[in-house]
């Protein structure tokens, strides 16, 4: 039962989203599931985080910066606010 239907829903959700956002988009989420799985693992299991593996989190951070560059450079001015009124 769970496996039919959250695959029912994610098929209709991922079809939705990609009509909405584009194929680019959609994707990302397919290189943060690695960097989420791996932060589980060590928070829950104890598992070890390498050197590497840290650094592949951080390119795939920049990968996303980059991507996403003109959506950040927007939302700075409401960042910059929100951190000056925190003041």
């Amino acid at each position: 039962y769970l496996a039919v239907v959250s695959s029912a829903v994610g098929f209709l959700l991922y079809f939705d989203l990609l009509e909405r956002l584009g194929p680019i988009e959609i994707n990302l989420v397919s290189y943060v599931v690695p960097v989420v799985t791996a932060i589980a693992g060590w928070l829950l299991l104890a598992e070890a985080l390498d050197p590497a593996t840290i650094g592949g989190f951080l390119i795939i951070f920049v990968g996303f910066c980059l991507i996403k560059r003109r959506q950040l450079v927007a939302e700075l001015p409401a960042m910059r606010a929100a951190i000056t009124d925190r003041l």
